[in-house]
């Protein structure tokens, strides 16, 4: 898990005494949608049902701040690794169209250390290549690299 930084934790920790009234340090899990929307976020709700279960694990209808800064705290790796994919992806998309031709994907292959014969590049396009436009898009990238 990678640490979120100080400026952001304030700002969660603001936004939770914002919402925590009584100064007990729980908030009811029916605010947490509006908790999310005061620190910028925007979910729908079937989001906000999901993280809901996270934050509130025992269903006692309330949440302190720990469990809402480590679910914020994995909300931020998840942003962190996306973009870490987006900047791989455009290693790969040299030409920057968007799309990572067989061209593009042999020339970074070989600069990895990777002899890839053509017949190993189409095979490996081949099974990225979900609309079978023979490039690979950003989409089909990014299920790659998640699902390994």
């Amino acid at each position: 898990m990678s640490v979120v930084p100080l400026d952001m934790i304030m700002q969660f920790q603001d936004a939770f005494a914002h919402f925590d009234c009584a100064n007990t340090g729980i908030v009811s899990t029916k605010m947490l949608g509006q908790l999310l929307r005061y620190v910028g976020e925007n979910p729908s709700e079937a989001e906000v049902q999901d993280l809901m279960n996270e934050v509130d694990a025992g269903a006692s209808g309330s949440f302190k701040f720990p469990n809402f800064l480590g679910m914020m705290a994995r909300k931020f790796d998840d942003i962190c690794a996306e973009d870490e994919i987006r900047e791989a992806f455009k290693v790969f998309d040299s030409d920057g169209n968007g799309f990572i031709n067989r061209q593009e994907l042999r020339y970074v292959m070989m600069n990895l250390g990777e002899n890839m014969g053509e017949e190993e590049i189409e095979c490996l396009i081949d099974e990225i290549d979900i609309d079978g436009d023979g490039q690979i898009n950003y989409e089909e990238f990014y299920l790659m690299m998640t699902s390994a």
